[in-house]
């Protein structure tokens, strides 16, 4: 028998977060081809394999900090350390107010939804120096 096809609210979603997934590859990709030493390994191929197992928020913060972690402990050459931070503004405290939003660092998927800006930041790695923060998703 046929399969039925998803509900469009279904599909949407599986499509977002599919767009949301190669974004982050191809993120990762420009971050770590700058960042690795490739001329020290001609003929070989480094593969980064990340699996987010429960996505809770600072996804692509983590996944840039867990790939550099990976590969220092594989001892690869680096031309500096990457390491990402996220930040996102939440609201506190009556809207209106002077105070009513703060800064919180690495955070959940309940503060992101809820903030009104969400920004992840890596550090750039351009030829043979370290550039400075770029934005990597806000």
């Amino acid at each position: 028998p046929p399969v039925p096809a998803a509900p469009p609210a279904a599909a949407s979603a599986s499509t977002d977060a599919a767009a949301a997934d190669r974004d982050l590859e191809h993120t990762l990709t420009g971050i770590f081809s700058a960042a690795i030493i490739r001329s020290l390994h001609p003929r070989s191929a480094i593969h980064i394999a990340i699996h987010v197992l429960q996505p809770d928020g600072s996804t692509a913060a983590l996944a840039t900090n867990a790939a550099t972690l990976a590969l220092l402990a594989a001892d690869i050459p680096l031309r500096g350390i990457p390491a990402a931070t996220a930040l996102a503004r939440a609201p506190r405290g009556p809207a209106g107010s002077s105070s009513s939003s703060e800064t919180v660092l690495d955070p959940t998927a309940a503060e992101e939804a809820a903030a009104a800006e969400v920004v992840t930041a890596t550090r750039r790695f351009d030829g043979a120096s370290a550039g400075g923060w770029v934005a990597l998703a806000s």
